[in-house]
């Protein structure tokens, strides 16, 4: 997967975008809970879907742009169905410093991609498991559900794309490459 942008920055621009960044630092809600931020970067490390590198070597990665962590903490089931707080780790693209819509989001051309249509997904499947037991009413239908973030996990960057998605914490910086 690659960006497509309507507006492209120039080499200063982007030079200075990363600069300030750099500076900058990460959202407060990840500031807020390092070992947490952590735990979560070295999960992904481990399954291959960041790369660490010395942050002194970010400008010099040509096309390179660095993105601010944030964190949320939503809700999920542990083994018995109790609900149990869940972190994950966010890359704010849609955040700029150094000019007005220099983010990732603020100059993706979303023309450029197929249409995606989530909103309706409930209802078809309900139709399609009506029309399926029509036709076969003495036999179990199995459904299994999946996370449509989970597809996005096994979508790998282009090279730009990694280089463009860089977030820096604890004095590593992390290239997404998912």
């Amino acid at each position: 997967m690659d960006y497509r942008y309507s507006d492209d920055l120039t080499e200063t621009e982007r030079a200075t975008e990363v600069i300030q960044m750099m500076d900058r630092g990460n959202h407060q809600s990840a500031e807020n809970e390092p070992e947490k931020v952590k735990l979560l970067l070295k999960k992904d490390v481990s399954h291959g879907f960041s790369l660490p590198i010395p942050p002194e070597a970010v400008p010099s990665i040509p096309g390179a742009l660095v993105q601010p962590f944030g964190m949320t903490v939503q809700w999920t089931l542990d083994d018995k169905g109790n609900r149990i707080p869940k972190h994950r780790l966010l890359q704010d693209l849609s955040f700029s410093l150094s000019k007005e819509n220099a983010s990732v989001n603020s100059r993706v051309a979303m023309g450029e991609y197929n249409e995606m249509i989530y909103g309706w997904c409930l209802s078809r499947i309900i139709h399609y498991v009506v029309a399926l037991w029509r036709e076969h009413p003495n036999k179990r239908i199995f459904v299994a559900k999946y996370d449509y973030s989970d597809a996005y996990h096994r979508m790998n960057h282009a090279a730009l794309a990694a280089a463009q998605s860089i977030a820096i914490f604890d004095e590593v910086a992390n290239i997404a490459l998912r």
